[in-house]
């Protein structure tokens, strides 16, 4: 496995959480705790059970040769996009409360949802071999 791909990967999660807890203004914010904790053991799922193979590594890091411009711009929308969820879920949950309280059931049926979701993606990108971080035609595989 590629060192500089995980920690590349590291980074970018260890960005996201800072964003989080910057716009929560607090490091107690149990929300975040538990959306970190969610993201380290998928982290190591997949570098450890759902092993990938380090030449579908290469192909995902980055948007392949072939990607078409709207491709490229969809992906940069949705990492803007994704920016700015979690500012604002930091700033509404975290810092000023905006959004009233859920119950408690609802929050840990979030939790189980988005467990669940990831480990869908994981292991989508373990089966597929053709999966990709964008959208383009492969005639080299």
């Amino acid at each position: 496995m590629k060192t500089s791909y995980l920690v590349k990967h590291f980074v970018g999660s260890f960005l996201f959480f800072t964003i989080i807890f910057i716009s929560a203004g607090r490091i107690n914010y149990w929300q975040g705790l538990v959306y970190v904790l969610i993201g380290l053991i998928m982290f190591v799922l997949n570098y450890t059970v759902l092993r990938i193979d380090p030449e579908l590594l290469n192909e995902r890091s980055k948007p392949g040769e072939g990607t078409r411009q709207w491709d490229k711009a969809i992906l940069g929308l949705s990492f803007l996009v994704t920016i700015s969820m979690y500012i604002t879920a930091g700033l509404d949950s975290g810092r000023y409360h905006w959004s009233p309280d859920f119950h408690w059931s609802l929050a840990l049926l979030g939790i189980i949802l988005t467990m669940s979701g990831q480990l869908l993606f994981l292991i989508a990108q373990k089966q597929n071999k053709l999966f990709s971080s964008t959208v383009r035609i492969q005639t080299d595989r």
